[in-house]
């Protein structure tokens, strides 16, 4: 995070680190950076799944407009010895994005992109604890939106002075923040709500959850599609996306207008849920709505 260009000695250098990670406000380590792909529309770029295979609708669930797409690996090379490749991964989820010359192969259909390099990794929750709220800017239009008090934040990244996030019940937009607003008005989501379990969110464990829960939306869309085919309707089925971060899971509705007349889907979800996660040391909870595996 910090370029030191003076020499110090090794015991007041170890002394300084606490302080400027206590004034900075966010628990990393010089050894938490990585680059982060950027682009506005990656669905327009050619991508694969972790098994290298067309990715499958619960993969382009993950795939939206700026979302953080963590480097893993800069250049590859498909079985086929012809294709190379970038390495990414999304929620601890990795995908293949085919390359030409070390960049994303029709890059420039995608719109905006510019890779992070040497950001530093947050990857948690916070909730904001301003009462007038925090002004968080759209990637995706570029505007201000106001994020009210009590909403939880899931920081990815920070690049320069911005952190780049997502937020409960804004679903497939990524946010920036300023470092020092998020520093003032929010806190560790942990410090009010239960501890986590002290197990790690995994890539496995994220996946196991998102497929259940595009088996449940796929459910649903196939009930209201046969009910509005025999009733003449064009009714909207309740929908369910999930935002990971290392220490939980929210699982958020896609339209929030949704819950009050679906309580009983969810309340189903949320038994399948818990159910899932019994012999894990992971629990559920709910929150204004949605539902946090922690």
């Amino acid at each position: 995070m910090f370029r030191i260009n003076f020499n110090l000695h090794t015991s007041t250098l170890g002394k300084l680190i606490p302080i400027i990670l206590f004034l900075v406000g966010l628990n990393l380590s010089a050894q938490q950076k990585a680059d982060y792909l950027i682009v506005e529309d990656p669905a327009k770029l050619t991508m694969y799944n972790r098994y290298q295979q067309n990715l499958s609708p619960s993969d382009e669930n993950s795939i939206y407009p700026f979302v953080p797409m963590k480097i893993n690996e800069r250049k590859g090379m498909l079985p086929d010895d012809i294709r190379s490749y970038m390495k990414v991964s999304v929620n601890d989820i990795p995908f293949y994005i085919i390359t030409e010359d070390e960049l994303p192969f029709n890059i420039e259909e995608a719109g905006k992109y510019f890779i992070a390099e040497d950001a530093a990794i947050i990857n948690d929750t916070v909730q904001v604890i301003a009462g007038g709220g925090i002004e968080g800017s759209k990637m995706i239009g570029n505007s201000v939106t106001m994020i009210e008090n009590e909403t939880l934040i899931n920081r990815k990244f920070m690049y320069g002075d911005k952190v780049y996030c997502t937020v409960m019940g804004i679903p497939k937009t990524v946010f920036t923040f300023s470092l020092t607003e998020l520093k003032s008005k929010t806190e560790p989501f942990s410090k009010n709500q239960t501890t986590n379990s002290g197990k790690k969110i995994t890539g496995d464990i994220v996946e196991a959850v998102k497929k259940r829960i595009e088996k449940f939306n796929n459910k649903l869309a196939g009930m209201f599609g046969f009910l509005n085919a025999e009733y003449n309707k064009s009714n909207k089925p309740p929908a369910w996306s999930v935002e990971a971060a290392e220490d939980s899971i929210i699982i958020v509705p896609s339209d929030s207008s949704l819950l009050n007349n679906f309580n009983e889907s969810m309340q189903y979800l949320k038994d399948e849920l818990t159910t899932s996660l019994i012999r894990t040391r992971l629990q559920l909870y709910t929150k204004e709505g949605a539902m946090i595996i922690k």
